[in-house]
């Protein structure tokens, strides 16, 4: 298989990739030219001319083409390599030689890492949520919601018990993103444990304290008394019945109508996840499941903004 022969089925290679011929072929030309910015960087390891030593076995719009398939279809890559007839292992090599170009390319959301210490943007790109929102001065209401995803079960029993989700009933990731209703994702937080309640991760991460005055900030039931720890921030919340204290009719009446308004993140993760990689059970390493969560909300940003920037 081969990006000449698929772009003949548009809709197929859509479904294979996420992208339509047209999104593809600027997202090859941007990573293009940032390999060619690459090569002209000095290197004390260099040993070679530059455009020395062996070369690809596939050409790069194919490479990406394998990339993007395997984050859409998440199919092994054992399975990957005999499509494009390559062993595994050069297929591997291949993902792993473009993941850390999408991340420089791509117009990715703010990130944060972990709970306590900041991560600066890969690649000198825009890394704080204000001077995004300063791009797009338009929005005045941004929506927060945290997604888990299912991973293999650890070896370690400290970390066995702190992955497992009690909501979930199995061992996870929990990743926090913040949307505009538009759907686009500007700022995401670092895989955490699933033990970690949603409200506790909003209240350790910076996205509130680094919003700009003027915004609203819509979240669901999950972040009940998240006003009480940010009371000049705008918050809006369904009402959560307590006990003895089911909700009244006007409480219900005004749930529906914050539901409307929430539901455009819920559209955001169920895009995200139509990526399959994000969907069903992590196979690969922990230690990438970060960056290959910042650049598929890349893509789907770049998909919204029609261009590789903000």
């Amino acid at each position: 298989m081969r990006v000449k022969r698929l772009k003949k089925r548009p809709k197929h290679f859509q479904n294979f990739t996420g992208l339509s011929i047209k999104e593809f072929d600027e997202l090859v030309q941007g990573i293009r030219a940032q390999l060619e910015k690459e090569k002209e960087k000095p290197s004390r390891r260099r040993q070679r001319a530059v455009g020395g030593g062996r070369k690809p076995s596939l050409e790069l719009e194919d490479q990406v083409l394998v990339l993007l398939m395997y984050y859409r279809l998440y199919v092994t890559q054992l399975l990957l390599g005999y499509l494009v007839e390559l062993d595994d292992s050069n297929v591997s090599r291949s993902i792993n030689r473009l993941r850390p170009i999408m991340l420089k390319i791509l117009p990715l959301p703010a990130r944060e890492r972990g709970l306590f210490e900041e991560k600066e943007q890969t690649g000198g790109r825009i890394a704080k949520l204000e001077e995004l929102l300063e791009c797009h001065p338009e929005i005045k209401e941004i929506l927060i919601d945290a997604t888990e995803q299912e991973i293999q079960k650890p070896k370690d029993k400290k970390k066995r018990k702190d992955n497992y989700s009690g909501k979930q009933k199995r061992h996870t990731l929990k990743t926090q993103i913040a949307a505009s209703k538009n759907g686009l994702v500007f700022h995401k937080t670092d895989a955490l444990p699933g033990k970690i309640s949603d409200i506790n991760v909003l209240r350790a991460t910076g996205v509130i304290r680094d919003m700009p005055d003027g915004i609203e900030v819509i979240v669901d039931k999950g972040y009940d008394g998240i006003q009480k720890d940010y009371p000049e921030t705008d918050f809006y919340q369904p009402y959560k019945a307590r006990r003895n204290k089911p909700l009244d009719f006007i409480q219900k009446c005004l749930n529906q109508i914050q539901t409307k308004h929430r539901i455009a993140v819920e559209h955001v993760l169920g895009q995200l996840k139509k990526f399959k990689i994000l969907a069903g059970i992590y196979r690969g390493s922990e230690a990438t499941y970060d960056d290959t969560f910042s650049i598929i909300t890349g893509i789907h940003n770049y998909k919204k903004l029609g261009k590789l920037s903000w």
